[in-house]
């Protein structure tokens, strides 16, 4: 699992969509709009890959993994609230916040998409591949 892990983040990239909106924003709230829109995307990509993860998994793991998302996304929010706490009351306090919360989202996918590619006899994963890892995967990590 370390292998793919290292070969995931070696693929991150800032997205074009990202570049291209920032590189055309020229004042603040148009860079908060950048990074509220990536962190729209960044929430989305999660969820569609949750729904289609819990499909395989037995009502108890759901309930399990209900309840670990739950804890997350408050860690995720506090987490954040306090990276970004350094520009709070200022214009950027939105985009930090929002690269932060979106930084987090992709790790949390790039997590989720490790414990759906495990191979049988990997005692630490709840459930088992059911084909060949997405290796076309490439977190989009904001830093944050």
């Amino acid at each position: 699992m370390l292998p793919m892990l290292l070969a995931m983040l070696l693929q991150v990239s800032a997205g074009p969509s990202d570049e291209s909106c920032y590189g055309t924003a020229t004042n603040q709230p148009a860079m908060n709009q950048c990074a509220g829109a990536a962190l729209k995307v960044a929430d989305a990509r999660l969820d569609e890959f949750l729904r289609t993860y819990a499909d395989g998994l037995s009502p108890e793991q759901l309930e399990l993994l209900h309840a670990a998302q739950s804890d997350w996304q408050q860690f995720r929010e506090s987490s954040c609230k306090f990276k970004a706490s350094g520009v709070r009351g200022g214009s950027a306090y939105r985009m930090v916040l929002a690269q932060c919360l979106a930084s987090q989202a992709e790790a949390r996918l790039l997590e989720m998409k490790l414990l759906a590619s495990c191979q049988e006899g990997d005692l630490s994963c709840p459930s088992y591949s059911r084909g060949a890892p997405d290796n076309s995967f490439k977190p989009n990590l904001i830093s944050g």
